[in-house]
């Protein structure tokens, strides 16, 4: 597991697996990255880097009160800076539920 410092000083909670093209797993409303079947993830790090994140308030990652943060541009805003940090300037974004 790694740490990412977010810009609002939140931290999130993310996996980074595999090599090749990137691949944004994202998890549904009260989940977490473990909610990604681990023999799914491992198939697919053998041909893709798989990013999979604790989005904020879920999982490992800060906990959030405020109701504002949970804003779809926020989520967004979250994962593009992980991205970023990740060097990572496109990748596909996977997710169901909230996370889709």
């Amino acid at each position: 597991m790694s740490e990412l410092r977010l810009r609002d000083d939140k931290v999130m909670a993310y996996d980074d697996l595999g090599t090749g093209e990137p691949l944004l797993l994202i998890h549904g409303f009260t989940g977490s990255r473990r909610a990604w079947r681990k023999d799914l993830i491992a198939e697919l790090a053998t041909h893709s880097r798989v990013i999979i994140p604790d989005l904020i308030g879920h999982g490992q990652s800060h906990a959030e009160h405020a109701p504002a943060r949970f804003a779809l541009h926020e989520m967004v805003t979250d994962l593009c800076q992980l991205l970023t940090a990740c060097q990572v300037s496109r990748a596909t974004w996977i997710g169901y539920s909230m996370g889709g």
